[in-house]
Protein backbone atom coordinates (compact mmCIF):
# COMPACT_ATOMS: atom_id res chain seq x y z
CA UNK A 1 0.00 0.00 0.00
CA UNK A 2 2.63 2.37 0.23
CA UNK A 3 4.72 2.02 -2.69
CA UNK A 4 5.62 5.27 -3.54
CA UNK A 5 7.53 6.26 -0.31
CA UNK A 6 10.28 4.31 -1.62
CA UNK A 7 10.57 0.92 0.68
CA UNK A 8 9.66 -1.37 -2.00
CA UNK A 9 11.96 0.05 -3.99
CA UNK A 10 14.57 -2.91 -3.22
CA UNK A 11 12.21 -5.72 -3.71
CA UNK A 12 11.27 -5.49 -7.10
CA UNK A 13 12.88 -8.58 -7.68
CA UNK A 14 9.76 -10.04 -5.24
CA UNK A 15 8.72 -13.82 -5.81
CA UNK A 16 5.36 -13.62 -4.85
CA UNK A 17 4.21 -10.11 -5.44
CA UNK A 18 2.86 -8.22 -8.47
CA UNK A 19 5.14 -5.26 -7.57
CA UNK A 20 8.43 -6.44 -8.87
CA UNK A 21 10.78 -6.40 -11.71
CA UNK A 22 8.71 -7.61 -14.79
CA UNK A 23 9.99 -10.99 -16.67
CA UNK A 24 7.26 -11.57 -18.80
CA UNK A 25 5.48 -14.13 -16.60
CA UNK A 26 2.20 -13.15 -16.14
CA UNK A 27 0.66 -13.30 -12.63
CA UNK A 28 -2.66 -12.67 -10.96
CA UNK A 29 -2.95 -9.11 -9.09
CA UNK A 30 -5.28 -9.46 -6.33
CA UNK A 31 -6.38 -5.87 -4.13
CA UNK A 32 -9.15 -4.66 -1.74
CA UNK A 33 -10.35 -1.44 -1.99
CA UNK A 34 -12.68 0.03 0.51
CA UNK A 35 -14.46 3.05 -0.26
CA UNK A 36 -15.33 4.97 2.99
CA UNK A 37 -15.87 8.85 4.09
CA UNK A 38 -13.20 10.41 6.17
CA UNK A 39 -11.10 13.65 6.63
CA UNK A 40 -8.01 14.93 6.74
CA UNK A 41 -5.82 15.96 9.61
CA UNK A 42 -8.20 13.10 11.64
CA UNK A 43 -7.10 12.19 15.34
CA UNK A 44 -4.78 9.19 13.28
CA UNK A 45 -2.66 12.31 12.47
CA UNK A 46 -1.93 13.30 16.46
CA UNK A 47 -0.30 16.79 16.47
CA UNK A 48 0.26 17.25 12.66
CA UNK A 49 1.58 19.78 11.30
CA UNK A 50 2.90 21.03 14.44
CA UNK A 51 4.82 18.12 14.91
CA UNK A 52 6.02 17.13 11.71
CA UNK A 53 6.93 13.24 11.88
CA UNK A 54 3.22 12.39 12.90
CA UNK A 55 2.11 13.68 9.78
CA UNK A 56 3.28 10.35 8.75
CA UNK A 57 1.48 8.16 10.99
CA UNK A 58 -0.66 5.24 9.72
CA UNK A 59 -4.16 7.23 8.33
CA UNK A 60 -2.72 9.95 8.12
CA UNK A 61 -4.19 12.39 5.28
CA UNK A 62 -2.67 15.56 5.40
CA UNK A 63 -3.45 16.62 1.92
CA UNK A 64 -2.34 20.42 1.81
CA UNK A 65 -3.27 21.09 6.04
CA UNK A 66 -6.42 21.97 5.86
CA UNK A 67 -9.14 19.83 7.49
CA UNK A 68 -11.66 18.47 5.69
CA UNK A 69 -14.11 15.84 4.80
CA UNK A 70 -12.80 13.50 2.10
CA UNK A 71 -14.09 10.49 0.65
CA UNK A 72 -10.95 7.95 0.16
CA UNK A 73 -10.06 4.55 -1.17
CA UNK A 74 -8.28 2.70 1.94
CA UNK A 75 -8.27 5.99 3.89
CA UNK A 76 -5.25 6.91 1.82
CA UNK A 77 -4.72 9.89 -0.37
CA UNK A 78 -4.18 9.08 -3.19
CA UNK A 79 -5.81 5.40 -3.02
CA UNK A 80 -3.10 2.39 -2.84
CA UNK A 81 -1.49 2.47 -6.15
CA UNK A 82 -1.56 -0.66 -8.52
CA UNK A 83 1.81 -1.37 -10.15
CA UNK A 84 1.57 -4.44 -12.34
CA UNK A 85 3.42 -5.53 -15.47
CA UNK A 86 2.28 -6.03 -19.10
CA UNK A 87 0.04 -8.79 -19.28
CA UNK A 88 -0.60 -9.39 -15.59
CA UNK A 89 -4.16 -9.96 -14.65
CA UNK A 90 -6.26 -7.28 -12.34
CA UNK A 91 -8.58 -8.13 -9.76
CA UNK A 92 -10.41 -5.45 -7.62
CA UNK A 93 -12.70 -6.27 -4.70
CA UNK A 94 -14.24 -2.80 -4.26
CA UNK A 95 -16.38 -2.35 -0.90
CA UNK A 96 -18.93 0.79 -0.68
CA UNK A 97 -18.48 1.69 2.72
CA UNK A 98 -20.60 4.98 2.11
CA UNK A 99 -23.10 5.50 4.52
CA UNK A 100 -25.33 6.45 1.34
CA UNK A 101 -25.13 6.46 -2.15
CA UNK A 102 -23.79 4.56 -4.62
CA UNK A 103 -19.81 4.22 -6.90
CA UNK A 104 -18.09 3.04 -9.58
CA UNK A 105 -14.27 2.83 -10.52
CA UNK A 106 -13.05 3.40 -14.04
CA UNK A 107 -9.68 2.48 -14.61
CA UNK A 108 -8.67 5.27 -16.95
CA UNK A 109 -6.48 4.46 -19.95
CA UNK A 110 -7.13 0.35 -20.01
CA UNK A 111 -8.55 -0.29 -23.11
CA UNK A 112 -10.84 -3.32 -21.53
CA UNK A 113 -10.93 -5.01 -24.68
CA UNK A 114 -13.31 -8.31 -24.04
CA UNK A 115 -13.89 -6.71 -20.16
CA UNK A 116 -15.97 -4.07 -21.30
CA UNK A 117 -18.93 -4.65 -18.11
CA UNK A 118 -15.35 -3.75 -15.95
CA UNK A 119 -14.70 -0.38 -17.32
CA UNK A 120 -16.82 1.44 -14.47
CA UNK A 121 -19.07 3.58 -16.72
CA UNK A 122 -22.40 3.65 -14.47
CA UNK A 123 -26.10 3.26 -16.15
CA UNK A 124 -23.38 2.59 -19.54
CA UNK A 125 -21.39 -0.73 -18.89
CA UNK A 126 -22.28 -1.51 -15.25
CA UNK A 127 -24.68 -1.27 -12.37
CA UNK A 128 -23.45 1.19 -9.38
CA UNK A 129 -22.58 -0.14 -6.57
CA UNK A 130 -24.66 0.37 -4.03
CA UNK A 131 -23.57 1.00 -0.36
CA UNK A 132 -22.80 -2.25 1.79
CA UNK A 133 -22.03 -3.90 -1.19
CA UNK A 134 -19.12 -5.53 -2.94
CA UNK A 135 -18.06 -5.33 -6.72
CA UNK A 136 -15.84 -7.73 -8.55
CA UNK A 137 -13.78 -6.04 -11.17
CA UNK A 138 -11.23 -8.31 -13.33
CA UNK A 139 -8.96 -7.01 -16.51
CA UNK A 140 -5.98 -7.94 -18.56
CA UNK A 141 -3.13 -5.18 -18.26
CA UNK A 142 -2.24 -5.41 -21.88
CA UNK A 143 -0.76 -2.11 -22.51
CA UNK A 144 1.66 -0.41 -20.50
CA UNK A 145 2.25 2.92 -19.31
CA UNK A 146 1.18 5.26 -16.85
CA UNK A 147 -2.81 5.93 -15.98
CA UNK A 148 -4.80 5.94 -13.01
CA UNK A 149 -8.10 5.07 -11.54
CA UNK A 150 -11.05 6.89 -10.46
CA UNK A 151 -14.36 6.68 -8.88
CA UNK A 152 -16.54 7.66 -11.56
CA UNK A 153 -20.06 8.70 -9.73
CA UNK A 154 -20.96 12.25 -8.64
CA UNK A 155 -17.88 14.63 -6.81
CA UNK A 156 -16.38 11.16 -5.45
CA UNK A 157 -13.27 11.51 -7.71
CA UNK A 158 -12.65 15.22 -6.89
CA UNK A 159 -13.35 14.41 -3.00
CA UNK A 160 -10.43 11.94 -3.20
CA UNK A 161 -11.12 8.55 -4.40
CA UNK A 162 -8.39 7.99 -7.13
CA UNK A 163 -5.30 6.89 -6.96
CA UNK A 164 -2.35 5.48 -9.31
CA UNK A 165 -2.33 2.23 -11.77
CA UNK A 166 1.06 1.74 -13.29
CA UNK A 167 1.59 -1.27 -16.07
CA UNK A 168 4.96 -1.85 -16.54
CA UNK A 169 6.16 -2.62 -20.04
CA UNK A 170 7.65 -6.51 -20.41
CA UNK A 171 11.35 -6.38 -20.96
CA UNK A 172 11.22 -8.65 -23.91
CA UNK A 173 9.81 -6.31 -25.89
CA UNK A 174 12.67 -3.92 -26.95
CA UNK A 175 11.92 -0.35 -26.75
CA UNK A 176 13.76 3.40 -26.52
CA UNK A 177 14.19 3.42 -22.97
CA UNK A 178 14.51 7.06 -21.58
CA UNK A 179 15.23 6.13 -18.12
CA UNK A 180 18.13 4.58 -15.82
CA UNK A 181 15.37 2.69 -13.35
CA UNK A 182 11.81 1.87 -13.51
CA UNK A 183 11.25 2.44 -9.42
CA UNK A 184 8.04 1.52 -7.78
CA UNK A 185 8.59 5.21 -5.93
CA UNK A 186 8.82 6.77 -9.54
CA UNK A 187 5.54 8.25 -9.33
CA UNK A 188 3.80 11.82 -9.38
CA UNK A 189 0.29 12.10 -8.83
CA UNK A 190 -1.07 15.58 -9.00
CA UNK A 191 -4.50 16.62 -7.69
CA UNK A 192 -6.52 19.46 -8.08
CA UNK A 193 -7.69 20.23 -4.54
CA UNK A 194 -10.70 22.35 -2.81
CA UNK A 195 -11.07 22.84 0.78
CA UNK A 196 -14.91 21.80 0.40
CA UNK A 197 -17.14 19.09 -0.48
CA UNK A 198 -16.84 18.98 -4.73
CA UNK A 199 -20.68 19.50 -4.67
CA UNK A 200 -20.86 22.60 -2.47
CA UNK A 201 -18.97 24.31 -5.75
CA UNK A 202 -20.59 23.15 -8.39
CA UNK A 203 -21.79 24.84 -10.32
CA UNK A 204 -20.30 27.82 -8.92
CA UNK A 205 -16.40 28.43 -8.56
CA UNK A 206 -14.49 25.72 -9.18
CA UNK A 207 -11.14 26.64 -9.59
CA UNK A 208 -8.56 24.53 -7.04
CA UNK A 209 -7.69 25.83 -4.03
CA UNK A 210 -4.23 24.13 -4.06
CA UNK A 211 -2.66 20.90 -6.07
CA UNK A 212 -1.56 18.17 -4.40
CA UNK A 213 1.73 15.69 -5.16
CA UNK A 214 1.55 12.45 -4.33
CA UNK A 215 -1.08 13.69 -1.46
CA UNK A 216 0.82 16.08 0.17
CA UNK A 217 0.66 20.26 -0.29
CA UNK A 218 1.12 23.80 0.63
CA UNK A 219 -1.52 26.19 1.87
CA UNK A 220 -0.75 29.65 2.99
CA UNK A 221 -3.25 32.36 3.17
CA UNK A 222 -0.96 35.38 2.07
CA UNK A 223 -1.82 38.89 2.96
CA UNK A 224 -1.10 40.23 -0.47
CA UNK A 225 -3.52 38.17 -2.06
CA UNK A 226 -7.20 38.69 -2.03
CA UNK A 227 -8.81 35.29 -1.11
CA UNK A 228 -12.55 33.88 -0.33
CA UNK A 229 -11.58 32.84 3.30
CA UNK A 230 -13.57 29.90 4.51
CA UNK A 231 -13.62 29.81 8.38
CA UNK A 232 -11.26 27.25 8.14
CA UNK A 233 -8.49 28.53 6.25
CA UNK A 234 -5.41 28.40 8.17
CA UNK A 235 -1.79 29.42 7.76
CA UNK A 236 0.11 26.11 7.98
CA UNK A 237 3.74 25.28 7.13
CA UNK A 238 4.68 21.89 5.03
CA UNK A 239 3.68 18.87 5.44
CA UNK A 240 6.15 16.82 3.08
Amino acid sequence: MDTMSGKYDTMTNNTRMCLRKCDGKPRLCYYQFNLVPYRTLSPACGNCPQVKSDCYLPQCVTADGVARGITTINRMLPGPAIQVCEGDTVVVDLINSLPSGSTTIHWHGIRQMGSQYYDGVPYVTQCPILPDTTFRYQFKADTSGSFFYHSHLGFQKLDGASGPLIVRENPNVKRNYQYDEDLPSHILYIQDWMHILAEDKFPYTREPNSYLVNGRGIYVVSSHINFNLHFDDILINSVF
